[in-house]
């Protein structure tokens, strides 16, 4: 999305997909790490992200369910 015309993104196709709404997140993990490139936009969905790397993410559907639901009220 912030990468120009159509031609300089048909050239420069390397973004797993546009991202229109900051913050932004651009997860690379180290090469050998197995770890998959990630690109997080929205505050909500930026949180959980984090939160599930530092290991603060839910333990379980349920946990998750509420914290969606938490999210999405204050939002």
């Amino acid at each position: 999305m912030f990468r120009g015309g159509a031609d300089q993104v048909a050239a420069l196709d390397n973004a797993p997909y546009p991202t229109v709404f900051p913050p932004m997140i651009w997860h690379r993990p180290p090469a050998g790490s197995g770890g998959e490139e990630v690109l997080v936009n929205q505050t909500g969905a930026c949180m959980a992200y984090i939160g599930s790397q530092i290991g603060y993410g839910p333990a379980s559907d349920v946990e998750r369910a509420r914290m969606d639901c938490i999210m999405v009220r204050n939002s």
